[in-house]
C-alpha cells in the first residue's frame, strides 16, 4: 500500500473516531462525573461532590449563585446531620435520551434510621466547560420530590 493511501486511510479513521467522540462526549464524561459524584456523596466528601453539580435557579439570586457550591455543601451536610444520607449506589448507567445525556442509578438512602432503595433518573445540564448533574427524578413516581432529592439537586 502506498504511503498516500495509508495516510488517507489514517485520516478517515481519525475523522470517524472524532465524529463518534463529539457525539458521545457527554455520555462518556457524564458517566465519569456521575461515578465521582455518587462515590463522593457516599463517602461524605460533599465539597468534592459539589464540583459535579450544575447549579441553577428559578429566581435571579445574584450573589447566592456565586456561593452555590457552599450553599449546596451546607444543605447536604445539614441533611446528613439530621439522619438522611446516601449509603450506596449501584447500577449506574448514562445514555442518550432524545439527544441529551441522562443517567439512571439505584440509591440506598438512610432516612431517619431506615434504609430505602430508590431507582432514580438524573439529568445533566451545561456544556463542555460547565457540565454537571442538575436534577433528579424518581423512576416509579416522577411527581414525588423528597427532601434528599431536593438537597442533592443543583437547584439553588
Amino acid at each position: 500500500m502506498s504511503r498516500l493511501k495509508k495516510s488517507f486511510l489514517a485520516l478517515i479513521i481519525l475523522t470517524l473516531l472524532l465524529a463518534v467522540f463529539l457525539h458521545y462526549w457527554d455520555v462518556v464524561y457524564g458517566r465519569i462525573m456521575a461515578a465521582s459524584f455518587f462515590s463522593n456523596l457516599k463517602n461524605g466528601h460533599f465539597q468534592n461532590a459539589s464540583n459535579d453539580v450544575y447549579y441553577s435557579s428559578q429566581f435571579n439570586l445574584g450573589s447566592d449563585m456565586r456561593n452555590a457550591n457552599e450553599l449546596w455543601v451546607n444543605r447536604v451536610q445539614d441533611l446528613k446531620n439530621r439522619g438522611t444520607y446516601i449509603q450506596n449506589y449501584q447500577d449506574l448507567k448514562v445514555f442518550h435520551d432524545d439527544g441529551e445525556a441522562v443517567g439512571k442509578v439505584t440509591l440506598s438512602i438512610m432516612e431517619n434510621g431506615k434504609s430505602s432503595n430508590y431507582s432514580v433518573i438524573f439529568y445533566f445540564n451545561g456544556n463542555l466547560s460547565n457540565f454537571g448533574i442538575a436534577r433528579f427524578e424518581h423512576v416509579f413516581d416522577p411527581g414525588q420530590t423528597s427532601e434528599w432529592q431536593s438537597a442533592i439537586s443543583g437547584e439553588i
